[in-house]
């Protein structure tokens, strides 16, 4: 097997996110959303702005940086300076298969929605040459919880799954999309066949709960359900974390602990 090739860079970025004072707006809003411990448990880490850049390469050679396509040249008139892949998505979620090799890389930027419209830009962004329907966020986590239960519960986003796997749902996963690829189904299917789409409550959820139904129901003898949106939230780690409820949150809770087809 081929040497893992990101996990130098998740390995530093996560020290980075714990420790550096330039990652403290980054920390103190993944810390916001996970626990402390999570912050090792999924790899979450601080990639610089490109006037800290050299924040990686005081732990990393450049030649690695270039080479994993995360850092190049930026041309300006009087030659070129280094140019950080996630420089304005400085949080990274990395995807891990299911031996524990990081095998693609999510950056996340904290600008608001205003912000980023005006700048045009996403918020998110995948490693150079990535494509998101190739894997499935928190297999690693997951897959004994998957064999043991006997079902997966699919979130939308890779915060529904932490927050899933945290509250003891250890059989979620995320595919990253209002949506699932074949491979990533290929993926899922060979530890269950019995499959809970849980995306976000709003329209993309829903017709992304319908598009893999009827795109996947009658293949390989799959068991395809949905649940859906929990009260006014908009995707389950917002109920998780704000429902004041806590016998109605328990009840919720427990039923998906134990889904029975």
């Amino acid at each position: 097997m081929a040497e893992p090739k990101f996990d130098k860079l998740v390995a530093v970025c996560n020290d980075l996110l714990k420790y550096s004072k330039e990652a403290e707006p980054i920390r103190n809003y993944i810390l916001s959303r996970v626990r402390e411990s999570d912050i090792d448990q999924y790899g979450f880490g601080f990639f610089p702005e490109d006037k800290n850049i050299d924040l990686l390469f005081d732990k990393l050679d450049k030649k690695y940086l270039q080479e994993i396509n995360v850092v190049y040249p930026k041309y300006i008139s009087l030659g070129h300076i280094p140019h950080g892949h996630f420089y304005m998505h400085n949080l990274i979620l990395p995807y891990y298969d299911v031996y524990g090799n990081v095998v693609a890389i999510l950056g996340r930027t904290l600008l608001n929605d205003e912000d980023r419209k005006e700048l045009k830009l996403d918020k998110y962004k995948y490693n150079h040459g990535c494509k998101k329907g190739l894997h499935v966020y928190g297999l690693k986590e997951a897959k004994q919880s998957i064999l043991e239960k006997g079902y997966v519960i699919c979130t939308e986003g890779q915060f529904d799954c932490i927050a899933l796997q945290t509250h003891g749902i250890s059989n979620a996963v995320a595919m990253g999309w209002a949506n699932v690829s074949m491979y990533q189904m290929y993926q899922i299917s060979k530890y269950t066949k019995n499959i809970y789409l849980f995306f976000d409550n709003d329209s993309a959820g829903k017709e992304g709960h319908k598009r893999v139904k009827e795109k996947y129901q009658s293949k390989g003898n799959l068991n395809i359900k949905t649940i859906g949106g929990i009260k006014e939230y908009k995707d389950v780690d917002e109920f998780l974390k704000k429902e004041t409820d806590i016998a109605y949150k328990n009840i919720v809770i427990e039923k998906l602990r134990d889904i029975h087809f």
